[in-house]
């Protein structure tokens, strides 16, 4: 925590990470600008899926923010990884084990976000997203139809949104890595099992023949 004085005003700027769904209170004694945003990871994107589903199915029951730019960042999060194959060492793991959890990705984690990918609908606003929604559900229609689910597509006009490059790209990663990973992606009550739900779940590499999949997807 950093403390600034201008003039007679003090300010403070306070660093600090907490994970989705993190249950927080902010004590301001006088009055305050707060600013805030967001850190993505792929270790946390299980609870991500609690906390976007949370907030479609009780819209503002705890929070009158929604953030439309979540479903893109996470489209790019899957190309990032047909791009970056296995994750890799962080400098200081060269000389301790101290930060191995980090070197592979998760199971559960990984399989919250395909879900997201392959499911919009469950994480989309239908009123505000519907334009949106449509077209990443026709997209999932008709090029992944093993994919599609019988969920009513929303009254929009898909044609006024166009898709960017990540989108199809990022769909189609979670296609190959829920196939060749055995992603159990449709079953949410999985999030919950085993105890402690907020762990991530076993650590899972790329084989070869699994990167060599996504590499074509970006060719």
């Amino acid at each position: 925590m950093c403390f600034f004085f201008l003039d007679d005003l003090l300010l403070t700027l306070l660093s600090s990470f907490q994970p989705p769904n993190g249950w927080h209170e902010v004590y301001t004694p006088t009055n305050s600008v707060t600013v805030g945003g967001h850190f993505m990871t792929y270790d946390s994107m299980h609870l991500a899926d609690v906390s976007r589903r949370f907030d479609v199915v009780y819209p503002q029951a705890l929070t009158d923010q929604h953030h439309y730019s979540v479903q893109t960042t996470l489209m790019g999060m899957l190309a990032s990884i047909a791009r970056r194959k296995n994750r890799g060492k962080p400098f200081c793991a060269y000389i301790t084990n101290l930060f191995s959890f980090f070197l592979v990705y998760r199971r559960k984690s990984l399989t919250s976000l395909c879900r997201m990918a392959l499911l919009p609908h469950l994480y989309l606003m239908r009123t505000a997203e519907a334009v949106k929604m449509k077209a990443l559900m026709l997209y999932i229609k008709n090029n992944l139809p093993h994919r599609f689910t019988s969920e009513k597509l929303p009254q929009a006009k898909s044609a006024n949104y166009v898709m960017e490059d990540v989108e199809f790209v990022g769909i189609r990663v979670a296609d190959v890595l829920v196939d060749e990973l055995g992603l159990d992606y449709k079953n949410m009550d999985d999030i919950f099992t085993p105890m402690p739900w907020t762990h991530p779940g076993e650590p899972i590499e790329l084989s070869d023949h699994v990167i060599r999949k996504l590499n074509a997807i970006l060719i």
